[in-house]
């Protein structure tokens, strides 16, 4: 059961890109020790996973063994893993408090667990099959339209509950007719993501080599592919490669919920423009103070 939240919260009702971008860092702003509840699972499990693959390392000098290759797999997967369950316990707490509702970190991320498995169903076919077209020229522009088609899929597996291919459906559904609306909105909003991100590990980048903690080699091409894809744990001591991984992972954890709670919010924008969500929300509060996402 969730009691009515005494915070300040988004008004159910529809928005603009502006309405959502504000609502998005009200949300953070205001539930920030909430989300960094959830999101301190994932940079904990992350950085202590990205550690543990450097120790192994220890042994196999400068090139990759059988033994670190099946290590960097076994992070690969773990990281994977962590990520799915703390972005839907994120996308959980960001809908709560959106609705106005209290709910605790360990309490989001026990609902996003209990639809972990077709929650992971659904990353999996939609990276299978947006990442199978936009391997082909060809099939670019349909990776393009079909990942824009299907982007809200995430919420009606958690709010609605619905099953792997009937989140597709209900993702389709609420976003026909709006498909360009949608593409701007959401394409702006990874941009601002992108942005922020970039100039936190950029500053990360200078700070760390004018500490001396890295050292700058490359030219810019190699500098840029290094703040984005993290430092080599083949090339880099144990203290730069700590330093340089914690700060990485600390930054992408952390401006993560910009995305979700983003997304979120248009979910909810959709559903109050086609089916009167906002009257209906109202309509439960009133008559029976109903405590549940329908």
């Amino acid at each position: 059961m969730f009691e009515q939240n005494d915070t300040p919260k988004v008004a159910l009702q529809p928005m603009g890109f502006s309405d959502i971008l504000d609502g998005t860092f009200t949300l953070y702003r205001h539930h920030f020790r909430l989300f960094s509840g959830i999101l301190a699972v994932y940079l904990v499990a992350v950085f202590c996973l990205n550690l543990l693959f450097k120790l192994s390392l220890s042994g196999s000098g400068s090139s990759p063994s059988d033994t670190s290759l099946s290590m960097l797999l076994f992070n690969l997967f773990a990281v994977s893993f962590v990520f799915i369950l703390v972005t839907g316990g994120i996308y959980v707490a960001g809908a709560q408090c959106y609705l106005g509702r209290q709910i605790t970190p360990s309490e989001a991320l026990r609902q996003a667990l209990r639809r972990f498995l077709p929650y992971l169903c659904n990353q999996f076919l939609w990276l299978l099959t947006i990442g199978g077209l936009a391997v082909t020229t060809i099939g670019i522009p349909f990776a393009i339209y079909l990942g824009n088609r299907w982007s809200l899929y995430s919420m009606p597996v958690l709010f609605e509950e619905k099953p792997v291919r009937e989140a597709f459906r209900r993702s389709s559904q609420l976003i026909k007719g709006t498909w360009w609306r949608v593409f701007g909105i959401t394409f702006a909003i990874f941009l601002l993501w992108m942005m922020l991100l970039f100039i936190l590990k950029a500053t990360m980048e200078f700070a760390l080599s004018f500490s001396g903690i890295v050292t700058t080699e490359g030219d810019l091409g190699q500098w840029i592919l290094r703040m984005w894809l993290g430092p080599d744990p083949y090339k880099t001591s144990l203290l730069s490669y700590a330093a340089q991984m914690f700060l990485d992972v600390l930054f992408a954890t952390f401006t993560a919920p910009i995305l979700t709670i983003g997304y979120m919010l248009l979910y909810f924008d959709l559903r109050i423009r086609k089916e009167g969500f906002d009257i209906e929300m109202m309509a439960r509060s009133e008559q029976t103070g109903s405590e549940q996402i329908d």
